[in-house]
């Protein structure tokens, strides 16, 4: 799935980064979703990543989504971000001092995205009946790469990828 070429094959409009064209292969594949599926950005080895990505696939533990709930994040250069979905009060609540257990971290950031207005704007009607209410705080890691299992992805419908 790609957004660079729309004469080539999976050519998704880019909306969102890399979410429309991880919703198109769910959608697409939704009924015989693999065990596991890695999702990542199309470069060998970006600025993010600490080994270029078929040397991290190859080694990759392919048990470690289902170990962790049925989502694992991948290894990252970047710090995981603390996002809070309520304004905090002036100067901020302080990171945590330490990812939650099993998560790989190389440092913690508080993070503010300029698109969490648009999240708490359309989380009641396209989220919430599938996830529940919005949570305050939560911890992300960076950069949208991550396997998940068939388990995981097929917890919820069809349509709520669509």
């Amino acid at each position: 799935y790609q957004s660079g070429n729309t004469s080539q094959p999976h050519f998704v409009e880019n909306l969102g980064n890399e979410a429309t064209k991880y919703l198109a292969f769910i959608v697409d594949h939704y009924d015989a979703f693999p065990d596991a599926a890695a999702f990542l950005q199309a470069g060998r080895q970006d600025w993010h990543d600490p080994w270029p990505k078929d040397v991290l696939l190859r080694s990759w533990d392919w048990d470690r989504a289902t170990q962790r709930g049925g989502m694992a994040s991948l290894p990252t250069n970047a710090p995981c971000l603390v996002e809070d979905s309520a304004p905090l009060p002036p100067g901020g609540a302080p990171p945590p001092k330490a990812p939650p257990a099993g998560e790989r971290c190389v440092a913690l950031t508080e993070h503010c995205p300029r698109q969490m207005a648009s999240i708490r704007e359309v989380w009641p009607s396209v989220f919430q009946p599938e996830l529940g209410p919005l949570p305050q705080r939560w911890l992300t890691h960076c950069c949208a790469q991550f396997v998940v299992t068939r388990e995981a992805v097929q917890r919820h419908p069809r349509d709520f990828y669509r």
